[in-house]
This record gives structure tokens, sequence and C-alpha cells, in this order.
């Protein structure tokens, strides 16, 4: 995907141009809406960053990674209570065995505070 292409090499503008393409082509593609959301978190633009995250989880509810990186964003941006409750959505089956093996395809580093979310 151009759009992570982008996104990996901190073209924000770029990424969200082509993410916005790639999302209006498959609407359906969990993957690239929540990859367009991240992308809008990064530029700061939270509220249709949620939009994406809460899209892709609706699209596909047994991706770990929307749920994770939308509780993370509506913990530093709104309420703590918030972000526990879209935790608590994950798939049970899902919660621990994807964000321990560091299996989310969509982060550069793999490593970070968005591990510990899952843990907390």
């Amino acid at each position: 995907m151009i759009g992570r292409a982008w996104l990996d090499l901190g073209k924000l503008e770029e990424a969200i141009e082509a993410l916005g393409k790639a999302v209006d082509l498959d609407p359906k593609d969990a993957i690239a809406r929540f990859t367009y959301g991240k992308a809008l978190e990064q530029k700061d633009d939270n509220d249709r960053a949620e939009e994406c995250y809460r899209r892709a989880i609706e699209l596909d509810p047994s991706y770990p990674f929307p749920y994770l990186y939308l509780a993370e964003m509506l913990d530093e941006v709104r309420t703590s209570r918030r972000s526990a409750a879209v935790l608590q959505e994950v798939p049970r089956d899902r919660r621990r065995r994807s964000v321990e093996r560091r299996e989310d395809p969509h982060r550069a580093d793999r490593e970070g505070p968005r591990e510990e979310v899952a843990r907390g």
C-alpha cells in the first residue's frame, strides 16, 4: 500500500492523500481504514482518526489494532474511562496473543507504549 510507504517515510500529507484514495476505492478494507486513521491521528485530526478506527473495528472486529490505537488516543485526548471501554471490546482470544507477538504489520518500530495498553 503506497499510503503506508508514505507514512513510514514521514510524508504525512502524501500518506493521507493516498490512504484516503485507498479507502475510497475499497471502503470495506479494515486495514486501509485503520492505517488512514493512524495518519490522521499523527496530523492531530483526532475526530476523523476516531471515525476511522471505529469503522475499521466495524469492518473487522477480530483485528485488534484499531481497538488498541483508539484506546490509546482516547486516553491521551479524552478520558481513560472511554479508552478502557474500547479495550474491553477487543475479542478475548485476540487481546494478548497478537500484541505480545507484535503482529501489527503497520508499525515500523513494533515496540513501545501501545503494547502496554493491552497488558494494563
